[in-house]
């Protein structure tokens, strides 16, 4: 049996290999990891990148550094109230002390003075001090006679005919000029002192109203330094002669504040530590332009009841008149308009255009059926000349209630008198007066 199965198994590997192929019998291997050669690596990194973009992910970005901005300087308009006068009695008081200080020195060089602006100052303040008889002799004969008077002061000294062609002229070239730049649109009509008071008084309403409209009209992004003392006088101006109307300066008043704020410098002495404050103009008139700066920032701000604009206002004035004393003379007639001072007054004579070229402390008008009263008022005992401009041709005139003819050489009489020229439509007087308040009577 097992010879069998021996001889069976050896037929079979005959079968299934031939002579020379002998099978070799090989170890089992056992599984190893692979490592994958460079390529294979790069291969397999590229993959899984095309992978990842085609797979949506989450994106996470990186904050925006944003350079934060610069900060804003703030500027406190209340660090340019002086605290000198910072309240509105410390200011008076301090007017007052300019006022004694100025009228001491001019009484002291008046014997040689030949300037009009001291001239007028001195005899001004003099009225209202009760010197005034005593402050005119002492005017010298080189202002007098000299080239320096004109019809500014002859409301004191005289001269009518003289200064009524000088009023005239200066008058003519001031409107020439004024209907210039409001015909151009231009804003520098501004660039004149009171330009409104100037047409309003003198009845040219028709210009004054072109004046506003334009003005109306005007960007408020354009208002410049050289015109805003301009913009707050006409702002005040219009209130005194359009009651009740709509302001047009009220826009530009508006952008002119933050104009002024940009600007203002206050400036302390290293030795004394006083204080000042203004604008800086580098230029001549920069005292001028802060003292009208300053007079009108407080007018309008009164007005409108601002304290804090009030105060710089007044710091701006107080700083200008202890500036410079060149100036004290001009900035008085403008801070104490009342007292004397030679100016134009509307004589508001209902339906007529009359107003007076005077040192009358105040005018006033009523109309009767046959002509009209003006009511002067100035100290009594006392002389003054009055240019009443706007008088339509009268049938007579009367004065202290009594019948007046008129005389050429009136300015002599020790008693009052008048002129009058029917071309100009101009009377002249002369007004000594027994009372406080004389009356000049004219009838038709």
């Amino acid at each position: 049996m097992l010879l069998l199965y021996c001889i069976f198994f050896t037929v079979m590997v005959s079968i299934q290999f031939p002579a020379g192929r002998v099978p070799v019998v090989r170890a089992q291997r056992v599984p190893t990891e692979r490592v994958p050669s460079e390529r294979v690596q790069a291969e397999q990194v590229r993959s899984e990148r095309v992978q990842a973009e085609r797979v949506p992910q989450e994106i996470v970005s990186e904050p925006e550094i944003v350079p934060e901005p610069e900060a804003e300087i703030v500027v406190n308009p209340e660090s340019f109230i002086l605290p000198q006068v910072g309240r509105q009695e410390q200011y008076n008081q301090a007017l007052s002390l300019w006022r004694n200080q100025n009228y001491s020195r001019w009484s002291g060089a008046i014997s040689t003075e030949t300037g009009e602006d001291r001239v007028i100052a001195f005899l001004g303040e003099a009225l209202s001090r009760g010197t005034y008889r005593a402050a005119l002799a002492t005017i010298p004969l080189s202002f007098l006679n000299g080239p320096g008077r004109t019809y500014e002061s002859s409301v004191y000294l005289g001269g009518m005919v003289q200064a009524r062609a000088s009023l005239q002229a200066a008058d003519q070239e001031k409107l020439t000029q004024l209907t210039r730049l409001i015909n151009a649109s231009s804003p520098e009509f501004l660039h004149e002192k009171r330009p409104l008071e100037f047409l309003a008084v003198r009845g040219h309403n028709d210009l004054l109203e072109d004046g506003a409209l334009m003005i109306s009209m005007m960007d408020p992004a354009v208002v410049s330094l050289d015109i805003i003392p301009g913009i707050f006088e006409a702002y005040t101006d219009w209130t005194l002669f359009r009651p009740g109307a709509d302001n047009p300066f009220e826009n530009l008043t508006r952008a002119a504040l933050p104009v002024i704020l940009e600007a203002l410098s206050l400036v302390v002495d290293a030795n004394s530590g006083a204080g000042r404050v203004l604008i800086a103009i580098n230029g001549p008139g920069e005292v001028e332009y802060n003292f009208r700066l300053g007079k009108a920032l407080l007018d309008y701000s009164e007005y409108i009841n601002d304290e804090i604009w009030a105060g710089i206002g007044r710091s701006l004035v107080f700083s200008a008149i202890y500036t410079d004393d060149a100036y004290d003379a001009s900035f008085f007639r403008t801070l104490f308009p009342s007292v004397f001072v030679p100016r134009a007054v509307a004589a508001n004579v209902p339906g007529r255009n009359i107003w007076a070229w005077t040192a009358a402390q105040s005018i006033s008008s009523s109309s009767r059926n046959n002509g009209y009263d003006i009511a002067v008022s100035f100290p009594a005992g006392e002389t003054h000349y009055m240019i009443l401009r706007g008088v339509s041709p009268f049938s007579r005139i009367q004065l202290y209630n009594i019948d007046y003819r008129s005389a050429a050489d009136f300015e002599v009489w020790d008693s009052s008198g008048w002129v009058y020229n029917a071309q100009e439509q101009t009377l002249l007087l002369k007004m000594r007066h027994r009372e406080e308040i004389e009356y000049i009577r004219i009838f038709y």
